[in-house]
């Protein structure tokens, strides 16, 4: 223990040792040589007692080191860019472990290089799972168009397509369905990369109602082959279309277009490229619309000529056209519902009349709303170029109002490549 003064410390000490050669209270005083001998003897032994006061306090901050749990240092993986996870150990990665692993932030990779199956796992915003998802939109987008087209029965050469292309959906969401196992995801804190994670995760979510689509689609399969080969087993005609009405169910895939559109984001991330793509989103939203009121329309009619009652079919004698002619009067009547437009097919039975006076309610609704919308989008792109033109013309005026050469308005990179070009840089600017 080291004493000390009411109300001192060890630098109260030393500025009384250096104040007592002019006199104080509680100093020491000077009389002679004596007295400044004595006052040295007093500076210097303020500074020992200093010096000790140091050491004691570094011994204690020594043990106070050693005494703190490691585990108050320990640095989670996730914060950390650009780490690989083995085990225990962590490791700085130096570059991607797959060559299809495209980063597009700054996040850290969670990875065990011990695992047999970590060199198939993609990076989820990879150029392969991108293109690979975009893939899946088209066949999600042709899911809805195609799939109504069972109710106004459509031709034997159409079905016949049809039933081909279907072989290459069933194959492309059955290899989907194991492609989810080595894709990874983001956590939020970083991209967890580890097969295991990523098996518990995809079980948790989408796994299930995976399954449930892939098992559907493989017993219609299997149901049409059938009834492709002439099989005894089914006979009715009618059997088949209600196997083909559960085709609907492959419509709930519609919820993945919302994390595809999150992937494409990361890529393309221009507010044009947005803009312009949420009016296209908009004309495409109203055609698929009117697609299912031409196809619901074809439907009422047909059902009509079936049970030998009056129909728009029969009535404006549609009944020599084919397939596709009758489906293009049939949209041409449904767009204009949507549309101040004029059009010499009309409603005929009562059914027919009730089914137009709904689609031209839902048309008010949603034409109304399709204005609004594609009216801000185009207001905002033409705000955006005009910012664009604004920033350019406040740049032309800088460099005009200051004569400054056109050198000037050329990128660095260009400089370079002519001063090199030419063996030497040019005059100073």
């Amino acid at each position: 223990e080291i004493p000390r003064r009411a109300g001192g410390g060890p630098r109260e000490l030393l500025a009384e040792a250096h104040s007592g050669g002019h006199g104080g209270s509680g100093g020491v005083r000077c009389c002679g040589a004596g007295g400044q001998k004595r006052a040295r003897g007093d500076f210097r032994g303020c500074l020992g007692t200093l010096g000790a006061i140091r050491g004691f306090h570094g011994e204690l901050a020594t043990k106070r080191r050693v005494s703190v749990p490691q585990e108050f240092f320990a640095i989670h993986s996730q914060w950390t860019s650009g780490e690989h996870v083995t085990g225990r150990k962590t490791q700085v990665a130096r570059g991607p472990i797959a060559s299809s692993a495209f980063v597009l932030r700054v996040k850290s990779m969670l990875i065990d290089d011990s695992h047999p199956l970590q060199r198939l796992v993609s990076h989820p915003d990879g150029l392969v799972r991108l293109a690979w998802l975009c893939f899946g939109m088209f066949l999600i987008f042709w899911d809805c168009l195609t799939i109504p087209l069972v109710l106004a029965d459509a031709d034997e050469e159409t079905q016949n397509f049809l039933f081909v292309v279907s072989h290459f959906t069933v194959g492309f969401w059955g290899i989907d369905l194991f492609y989810n196992f080595f894709t990874g995801y983001d956590t939020g804190a970083g991209i967890e990369m580890r097969p295991p994670r990523i098996a518990v995760e995809y079980c948790r979510t989408w796994l299930l109602p995976d399954i449930i689509l892939v098992v559907i689609e493989m017993v219609i399969k299997l149901l049409e082959i059938i009834a492709y080969a002439d099989s005894e087993e089914l006979t009715s005609i009618r059997v088949l279309r209600a196997v083909r009405v559960l085709r609907f169910l492959r419509l709930l895939r519609l919820q993945k277009i919302s994390r595809i559109g999150e992937v494409i984001a990361k890529h393309f991330t221009s507010v044009t490229f947005w803009l312009s793509a949420k009016i296209a989103s908009g004309i495409v939203f109203i055609l698929v619309v009117n697609h299912y009121f031409a196809l619901c329309f074809m439907g009422i009619g047909m059902q009509g000529r079936r049970e030998g009652t009056v129909n728009w079919l029969e009535t404006y004698s549609v009944n020599d056209y084919g397939f596709w002619d009758t489906y293009a009067i049939s949209l041409h009547w449904s767009l204009t519902q949507f549309t101040p437009a004029t059009n010499n097919v009309g409603p005929i039975s009562v059914s027919e009349r009730l089914f137009a006076i709904g689609v031209v309610v839902v048309a008010l609704a949603l034409f109304s709303s399709f204005l609004s919308s594609i009216t801000n989008a185009v207001t905002a792109l033409r705000s955006v170029r005009l910012n664009y033109a604004s920033q350019e013309a406040q740049i032309r005026q800088f460099f005009n109002e200051r004569h400054a050469p056109p050198q000037r308005g050329h990128p660095p990179h260009a400089r370079e490549g002519r001063e090199a070009a030419g063996g030497a840089a040019g005059p100073p600017e």
